[in-house]
């Protein structure tokens, strides 16, 4: 009997590449989700989620099973906070940029969320989608603001931690990359924000 006929591989268009950073807590997330909500705005397709916290996701139920190996905050006497991924943790962080330059690749447009707490961390985000289409966005916010609303994120009993976690990022954020776009989310509200993103994006697609 005979085969089929192969279909060629359609080719694509490499897709769009949105990065969002900042500290824990400053909105990142919230942010990349109202972007995926208005994205038909400035693309037909869709603009698929693969960042930090979607990635983490990938562990399931039992993500504070691994918990030790992902992260492991440590808050000093001082209260100074020293990030430390562990062995599994690096490969995940390590392997989500070639994951998100690959989707783009096959014409996918892929939004990424971060924290970028190194400058390695983000030249390799960086290096994986060179020659992409690519927005790289950074939110800031003022120091107060931010530890307000990293100790009500969560429960009291960590709510230190959380608060000197996110000043920590903070404090290194205008030194592990430059960005394209710099937001400060101090008073602006989500919905600003996705406005200026996607202005931003429209003047790179037309560029």
């Amino acid at each position: 009997m005979s085969q089929p006929p192969s279909t060629p591989a359609r080719a694509r268009t490499p897709g769009f590449v949105l990065l969002i950073d900042g500290p824990s807590g400053i909105g990142t997330s919230t942010t990349l989700a109202a972007v995926q909500s208005a994205w038909p705005e400035v693309r037909p397709g869709p603009l698929l989620d693969v960042g930090i916290d979607r990635t983490l996701t990938a562990f399931g139920a039992e993500l504070s099973r691994w918990w030790d190996l992902i992260e492991a905050p440590e808050l000093s006497a001082d209260g100074d906070v020293g990030m430390h991924w562990g062995p599994l943790g690096r490969e995940v962080v390590r392997a989500l940029p070639s994951i998100a330059a690959s989707w783009a690749t096959q014409g996918f447009d892929v939004g990424v969320d971060h924290v970028l707490r190194d400058r390695m961390t983000a030249a390799e985000l960086l290096e994986a989608t060179d020659g992409l289409p690519r927005l790289h966005v950074g939110l800031t916010c003022d120091p107060d603001v931010l530890e307000d609303r990293a100790r009500a994120a969560g429960s009291p009993d960590t709510a230190d931690l959380r608060a000197g976690k996110a000043l920590a990022e903070l404090a290194v954020f205008g030194s592990v990359a430059r960005r394209d776009l710099v937001l400060d989310t101090t008073e602006s509200e989500t919905q600003e924000l996705v406005a200026e993103i996607l202005d931003n994006v429209r003047a790179r697609l037309v560029a």
